[in-house]
């Protein structure tokens, strides 16, 4: 018998997605130089992505208690999307580095309200079967719209700008990419569907079914090993900055996203057919080679295969847990086992980013020790995953 399609409000809330990577990454691979020009350092855009990443793990538990307590998810995903856009204006008018670090904090609130409505809204919407081929197709969208991203920014300052680190440059670029994001908020408001369920009194009851399993506990367990290992793009974009100029920096990470979206679905697909554990094993294999890259090759074609690996990994790391835990806990408590998920991973995210700033900063290796810090967690999460039995898998 076939899987039915996906439903009507995956297709819109993908699309959305697609437009709203499309604003943040043309400012995204941007960002890092921009504080740089304005006299920021490695450590400072560290401390940075360390609290922006805390912001959105806090924002993430936060809005899947509100879901769950009203019963309806559309307006609080509207709104999440309307604050990130209205951030991401003001930052034309950025200028110091301070500036920049609480601007961009602020709009990672927008990303924390709308995520886990979000994806909880692709749950109650989709049939237990398809939510593997849902959130990967969500994902793929995501990196459509982030393909475009860079890509637009990159031939800008290239042809445009003739690679040049200028403040006016790169706001001219944050100003164009106010456009998609504001066309995401008009489509979410006028073809999204609510959909309305049992309102259910927030509690760690949510989790209950993945605690209670050792194997799926244990999954989840090594995917948050992961984040650990996983600091910010922007450490990868700056050490990408010593082999190559500007323009080059932003065709890798246009290769980075490139792979990210090709990866999305068989992710997805694999995680379905194969299981949570084979899919993430693949995923860290190429994290493992990405990481092995960016410590020991210095040319430009070298560091542009890592981005690619890298993208390949995130596509596994953003698809496969979520699936994962959307399949293993009750519909009705999606958001909240979802939103504690990205709590536990943004809290995580703060001293990740804060130790490979520190590593970068203070250590006889300088980037390269955050890097090999990342490598040895990654080769320990991949031993770990070998003798473990997960469910649902065939």
């Amino acid at each position: 018998m076939a899987r039915p399609g996906l439903s009507r409000n995956t297709k819109v809330l993908s699309f959305a997605s697609l437009l709203v990577d499309m604003s943040s990454e043309m400012m995204t691979f941007l960002i890092p130089f921009f504080m740089i020009t304005l006299g920021g350092s490695v450590m400072f855009i560290g401390a940075m992505e360390g609290i922006d990443a805390l912001v959105i793990g806090i924002m993430a538990i936060t809005s899947g208690i509100i879901s769950m307590r009203i019963g309806r998810v559309k307006w609080p995903i509207i709104a999440g999307y309307s604050l990130s856009a209205f951030f991401k204006g003001l930052l034309l008018f950025a200028s110091t580095p301070l500036h920049v670090f609480l601007l961009r904090i602020l709009e990672r609130l927008g990303k924390g309200v709308r995520e886990t409505p979000r994806d909880a809204l692709i749950a109650h919407s989709e049939p237990a079967e398809n939510l593997g081929r849902a959130f990967g197709f969500r994902k793929l969208s995501d990196n459509i719209g982030a393909i475009s991203g860079p890509f637009i920014a990159s031939l800008i300052i290239m042809f445009y700008f003739n690679n040049s680190h200028s403040a006016d440059s790169y706001r001219f670029i944050f100003s164009l990419a106010l456009i998609p994001a504001v066309m995401a908020v008009l489509l979410l408001v006028f073809m999204l569907r609510d959909v309305q369920f049992r309102p259910v009194k927030a509690s760690i009851a949510s989790m209950r079914a993945i605690l209670r399993s050792p194997k799926a506990s244990g999954f989840v367990g090594i995917c948050l090993l992961l984040a650990l290992a996983n600091f910010s793009p922007y450490f990868f974009l700056i050490r990408a900055g010593e082999t190559m100029d500007l323009g080059m920096v932003g065709w890798s990470y246009f290769i980075y996203n490139l792979f990210y979206a090709i990866f999305s679905y068989p992710a997805g697909f694999l995680s379905d057919r194969f299981g949570p554990k084979r899919a993430l094993m693949l995923g860290v294999v190429f994290f493992i080679c990405a990481l092995f890259g960016f410590v020991f090759l210095d040319s430009m074609y070298g560091v542009i295969g890592m981005f690619a690996l890298l993208g390949a990994f995130m596509s596994f790391l953003q698809t496969v847990p979520h699936a994962f835990i959307s399949r293993t806990v009750p519909k009705q408590n999606a958001a909240e086992a979802v939103g504690a998920y990205r709590g536990a991973v943004g809290i995580i995210g703060f001293p990740a980013n804060l130790l490979a700033a520190f590593l970068w900063e203070t250590t006889i290796l300088s980037s390269h020790a955050s890097f090999l810090f990342s490598l040895a967690l990654a080769v320990l999460a991949l031993i770990l995953l070998l003798p473990m039995k997960v469910n649902h898998e065939n």
